[in-house]
Order: C-alpha cells, then sequence, then structure tokens
C-alpha cells in the first residue's frame, strides 16, 4: 500500500480476497486459530474502509481491475454494495461541490430586507421558489446519474464478465475514462476524485522529507511560496524529466 500509484480503489478487493484465502487456509490446531486471529484483527483494523460506501465505489469505478474480483464469491457483497451506492456518494460529492458564480453574485446583489410586511412576503415567496428550484435541480441530476449508471454498467460488461472478450478490457482505467468521458461526464468526475485519493500516508510522508529536503540550513530566508514551488517540483521530478522539462 505504500507505493504511489496505489489509491483507496485497491483496498476492498484485495482485502476481501486476502480475508477470503486465509478463511480457506487447509490447517489444523495453531495454525488455523493464527488464521482467525488474523482475519478479526484484519476486520477490525479496516472497519472503516469495510461500512464505507466510498470505498467500495471507488473499486468499481477502477474498471481495469474489475476483471481480478467483480465475479468473485468472495466480492459478491462489495459488488452490491458499491453498485447500490453508486448514485448516493455521487449526489454527495455533487452537493458538496462549491456554489456557482451565478448563485455568489446573487447573494451579493441581494438588498438588505425591509421591515415592512410586503417585502416579508416577497422574501418568503422567493426563498420557496429557491426552495423548489433546488429541488428541481436534484431530481434532473438524479436521472442524469441514473441514465449515465445504466451506460456504465453496459460498457462493463462488455469486458469484466466472465464470457466477455479480454480484447475490449481497457489497458487502463485513466484511458477507460477518457476514451467514454462524454458519455458518462458525471460518473467520470467522481471516478477521478476517488481514484486520487492515495491508499496511505505513504505519498504524505515521502512528500515532508522532500520538504526537509528542500529546507536546507543555506534555504531559510526562502519564502512560503517558494518553498512549495521547489518541493512539488522535487516531488514530481520523474514525471518533469519524462516531459523533458
Amino acid at each position: 500500500m505504500q507505493k504511489n500509484s496505489s489509491t483507496i480503489a485497491y483496498v476492498m478487493p484485495m482485502f476481501n480476497i486476502l480475508i477470503s484465502k486465509w478463511a480457506i487456509f487447509e490447517v489444523n490446531g495453531p495454525y488455523k486459530a493464527l488464521c482467525n486471529s488474523l482475519i478479526k484483527a484484519f476486520k477490525h483494523k479496516f472497519r472503516f474502509e469495510m461500512e464505507s460506501n466510498i470505498y467500495a465505489v471507488a473499486s468499481l469505478l477502477n474498471v481495469s481491475k474489475l476483471n481480478m474480483w467483480l465475479n468473485r464469491l468472495d466480492c459478491e457483497s462489495l459488488r452490491l454494495r458499491a453498485s447500490d451506492n453508486l448514485i448516493k456518494v455521487l449526489k454527495t460529492f455533487k452537493e458538496m461541490a462549491p456554489p456557482s458564480i451565478s448563485v455568489a453574485t446573487d447573494l451579493v446583489n441581494n438588498s438588505i430586507p425591509s421591515t415592512s410586511s410586503i417585502d416579508s412576503i416577497s422574501n418568503f415567496l422567493r426563498e420557496d421558489d429557491e426552495v423548489e428550484q433546488t429541488e428541481v435541480t436534484s431530481e434532473i441530476i438524479e436521472l442524469q446519474i441514473r441514465s449515465q449508471m445504466v451506460e456504465f454498467f453496459t460498457a462493463i460488461d462488455k469486458f469484466a464478465t466472465p464470457n466477455s472478450n479480454p480484447k475490449l478490457r481497457p489497458t487502463s482505467t485513466a484511458s477507460f475514462w477518457r476514451k467514454n468521458s462524454f458519455k458518462f461526464p458525471l460518473i467520470k468526475e467522481l471516478a477521478m476524485i476517488l481514484y486520487n485519493i492515495p491508499s496511505s500516508s505513504g505519498f504524505i510522508e515521502r512528500f515532508y522529507s522532500v520538504c526537509g529536503n528542500v529546507c536546507k540550513t543555506k534555504c531559510f530566508n526562502f519564502s512560503d511560496t517558494i518553498i512549495i514551488q521547489h518541493s512539488v517540483l522535487k516531488a514530481n521530478i520523474d514525471l518533469l524529466n519524462e516531459l523533458c522539462l
């Protein structure tokens, strides 16, 4: 889990398969007790991840790895939870999005409400209209999500089922979403968010080390901006070399 490319999309399938293999080990006596203890300890350690709908959905959206676990019996509960909660997770992320510029402008242009009864009534009516508009927008978004979800499941059925053609399998998750972003843009947006969440603190710890190397004895006069810029460049030196920069 410490490699740079590891994200939360890998956690639950690997966890389920590992627990399943420990459970079916043909061992007896103290070895069987050890397997049971490991299963119990791991389930306690990863209790949050096991109960998290976000981890389950992230696994489903990691499409290039679906053939490894989607049709396994020991991952059936993960598959059902991911498909059942895709709409819920996507709506949650959409609601967390910052307000649009038009909404912010409306708030700035609002005048101070007067104390007259007529203005008070008009304010109440305007608030009711805003609530109705919000509800309509939410319903439209849910309809769009459901429509895109049907297309998404149709697309992954072509390469993730046991009888599917291996040649149709995407070479990477990123390439799949680049190719199909126009078909289900809302799901693609969620996939890009979840796929970029690291599965551990390893990257952060390595970045702290980079920052420590940047802040050398003779560099104490660097401004915060310069330190951040140098750290980002040093942390991404491999990418810069690939781009020949």
